[in-house]
C-alpha cells in the first residue's frame, strides 16, 4: 500500500470511529414542557417494556440492576437525543435556584418528581458511572420544596 491509501484508510476508520462514539449527547435537555412530557412518556413506555425475567434479573445481580435503571430511566433520556447525567444536573440546579417554570404547575410537578427520583438513585447512578460526582453534588444540595 502506498502512502495515500494508508492516510485516506486512516482518515476513513477515524471517521467511522467518531461516528460510532457520537451515540451519547453531552448536553441537557431543554426545560420545556413539551420535552417533559416526551421524557414522561418515554419512562411510560419503558416501563411498560419491563418483563418479569427484567425484575429478576435485577434482583439478583448488580448487572441486572444496571441494566434495569439504565433501561428505565437513562435510555428514554437519550432516545430523545439528551444526556441523563447533564439533564438531572440542570433540572436540580434549577430547582435549587428557584428557577422552574411556576407557569404549568403540571411540568413543575413533573420536574419535581423527577429529580426526587434522581436524588434517591443518586448512590446508585453515581456509583455506576450514569451520573457524575458533580450531578450527585447538586442532587444532594437540593432541598425538597
Amino acid at each position: 500500500m502506498n502512502v495515500k491509501k494508508v492516510a485516506t484508510a486512516g482518515a476513513l476508520l477515524c471517521l467511522v470511529l467518531s461516528v460510532a462514539g457520537c451515540g451519547k449527547s453531552d448536553r441537557a435537555m431543554p426545560l420545556t414542557k413539551e420535552n417533559v412530557m416526551a421524557y414522561r412518556e418515554k419512562l411510560v413506555g419503558s416501563r411498560d417494556e419491563i418483563t418479569m425475567k427484567d425484575r429478576q434479573e435485577a434482583q439478583k445481580s448488580l448487572h441486572g440492576t444496571r441494566r434495569l435503571f439504565a433501561q428505565t430511566f437513562v435510555a428514554p433520556m437519550e432516545k430523545l437525543g439528551y444526556s441523563y447525567d447533564m439533564t438531572v444536573r440542570s433540572f436540580a440546579e434549577k430547582l435549587e435556584k428557584g428557577e422552574l417554570a411556576s407557569g404549568d404547575p403540571e411540568t413543575r410537578t413533573q420536574v419535581e418528581g423527577f429529580i426526587l427520583m434522581a436524588k434517591s438513585t443518586a448512590d446508585f447512578a453515581v456509583k455506576n458511572g450514569f451520573i457524575t460526582l458533580e450531578t450527585k453534588k447538586v442532587l444532594d444540595r437540593v432541598h425538597e420544596k
